[in-house]
């Protein structure tokens, strides 16, 4: 489909460019949804820290664009492409102790 914006005046070039954006911004949450879709609140991940250092950690809510994952080191918002899903096998690979995360009061870190 070609369209001929040299004919288009600046109304309608307005009305096509807000066109265009909502429908990137439709196609781009629908992938977010996607990419979330795959993961569960209490699912062992890890991704790659800002030192590309991997972080482990699990999921403490899942937001609309990012998910929440509660690490050794405290808590990240993570864009779920950069997040993987840690094989149970290897979620198991610990020195057997039980799984217990101290939250701080209120559930949030000050």
């Amino acid at each position: 489909m070609k369209i001929d914006i040299e004919q288009l005046s600046e109304a309608e070039l307005r009305d096509l460019n807000r066109r265009i954006v909502e429908r990137l911004n439709l196609i781009q949450s629908a992938k977010h949804l996607v990419q979330i879709a795959q993961f569960t609140v209490g699912m062992t991940v890890e991704f790659d820290g800002p030192d590309r250092a991997p972080l482990r950690g699990t999921i403490s809510r899942l937001n609309r664009k990012s998910v929440t994952v509660i690490t050794a080191t405290g808590m990240w918002r993570v864009s779920p492409g950069l997040v993987r899903v840690v094989e149970p096998d290897k979620a198991s690979e610990r020195d057997g102790r039980a799984r217990v995360i101290h939250m701080p009061p209120g559930g949030r870190r000050d």
